[in-house]
């Protein structure tokens, strides 16, 4: 068993529409970081399962409305494996 530790750091933009059917859209842009730590089981010496959790935060403002944000806090769990060659 050997531990797993990401960090990330990135850039997101994003489109959205208002509400369905409508031809209104909201362009987004921001900053996205986040972290995560978790376990990789060694099933052979080139396999393993992943499994972890990870935090992400994301500040988006809104570009045509300079000082409308989203700001969205965001857990989440992984299960994986990973081939070695």
């Amino acid at each position: 068993m050997k531990k797993l530790i990401a960090l990330c750091i990135a850039h997101r933009w994003r489109i959205c529409p208002q509400s369905e059917g409508d031809s209104a859209i909201f362009k987004y842009d921001g900053f996205a970081a986040g972290a995560g730590a978790g376990v990789a089981l060694f099933l052979k010496n080139n396999i393993s399962l992943d499994l972890g959790t990870h935090y992400t935060y994301t500040q988006l403002e809104n570009i045509q409305k300079r000082g409308y944000y989203v700001k969205n806090n965001g857990l989440g769990f992984l299960a994986g494996f990973s081939l070695f060659f």
